[in-house]
């Protein structure tokens, strides 16, 4: 196998029924256009997969694999009263496929420390699905020892993605370990890891993501080893319509300016598109900016996610950076924000084309 440096992509296990009060498919097929080419419903061509049947996973890892993409992440909710979702498809599918999988693919674990809302599509009258304390719960520090214990048949399993020897973990919205623990953050990071250790694992590689510059300060000192993303795409309050090969070269700036002021790396993690008008109702004004109405990015074609992509791994090789830290892309199946890799019928596979002509 050919040495080259590792491109992760996030995978969005939300694609089986569940009791969360809504369901992904569900909110893709009813999408409509808000305004004239703007590109609704999005149609998968392999079809309405169940990612809780191994079948899906083994069909997708082959695809991720040959278009160059070297494991998942999943995001995972876990809660310290022990609520979960859709852990059913690492339970139901990613482990019971893997003797099927390919042998080189691996997977790691995106801890989302925000639950979802309970209903999509959401309207005019409700707050902005990216906010409300209802979706925040608090955690302490022997929550996130409770959260190895969990966590840790992936985090020890054979396939676990590991940076400098280390499983890697993730955590969404990265600013809440410090929100949630204050002055005790790096401690009880410290302590984490070190109860890491005594379950039988080398530690921990925790990489924290931020969704922005004004993330960075209160991460920078509390012992994570790098920072990334999960999408950190658009500008979040600029225009309702953002072109994206324009806000490629603001990211770029921007993963310099946060690589500028911290002592720990940031792995660039590059979004192919976002627009996530299927998560609200029809109901939007025109008017009123922010999500999941605005904004809306345009552009993404799968020559433009490739050369960004091809940014992001020329950025860590010109900083040298340790082969073994990864790009992430965000993602490979979450549809309902249309940032996904899977092939519809608007592009067929040519974002898995485009990505295998970069990775050769």
């Amino acid at each position: 196998m050919t040495a080259r440096r590792p491109l992760y992509a996030y995978y969005y296990p939300a694609h089986h029924r569940t009791q969360s009060g809504w369901f992904e498919w569900d909110l893709v097929r009813a999408a409509r256009p808000w305004f004239e080419g703007h590109a609704k419903p999005d149609v998968p061509a392999w079809g309405e997969l169940d990612d809780a049947q191994p079948a899906t996973l083994v069909r997708q890892t082959h695809a991720a694999a040959a278009a160059g993409i070297d494991g998942f992440v999943f995001d995972t909710w876990w809660r310290p009263d022990g609520a979960t979702l859709y852990g059913e498809t690492l339970r139901e599918a990613v482990l019971p496929a893997d003797a099927e999988l390919p042998e080189a693919f691996r997977f790691g674990i995106l801890w989302c420390p925000v639950w979802p809302r309970v209903r999509l599509p959401v309207g005019m009258a409700d707050p902005s699905t990216g906010h409300g304390t209802d979706r925040m719960f608090p955690f302490t520090a022997a929550d996130l020892r409770a959260l190895v214990d969990h966590l840790l048949p992936y985090l020890a399993h054979r396939r676990a993605i590991r940076i400098d020897g280390r499983p890697l973990l993730a955590v969404f919205h990265a600013w809440r370990l410090a929100a949630e623990l204050g002055v005790g953050a790096a401690d009880a990071i410290a302590a984490m890891r070190e109860h890491a250790r005594r379950r039988g694992l080398p530690g921990l590689y925790l990489a924290g993501c931020i969704n922005g510059p004004a993330d960075v300060a209160a991460l920078a000192t509390i012992g994570l080893d790098a920072l990334t993303s999960y999408v950190w795409w658009p500008d979040w309050n600029g225009p309702a319509r953002q072109d994206y090969r324009a806000l490629t070269e603001l990211r770029v700036a921007d993963w310099a300016r946060v690589a500028g002021e911290v002592a720990i790396p940031y792995l660039p993690s590059i979004a192919a598109g976002w627009d996530a008008t299927p998560r609200g109702t029809r109901a939007w004004d025109g008017v009123r900016l922010g999500f999941p109405w605005t904004p809306v990015v345009e552009g993404a074609t799968p020559d433009a996610v490739a050369a960004a992509v091809a940014r992001g791994l020329a950025f860590l090789d010109e900083r040298g950076a340790p082969g073994d830290q990864p790009v992430m892309i965000a993602s490979w199946n979450e549809w309902s924000e249309s940032h996904r890799l899977e092939p519809c019928l608007r592009w067929g596979d040519g974002y898995l084309r485009a990505l295998a002509a970069l990775r050769r």
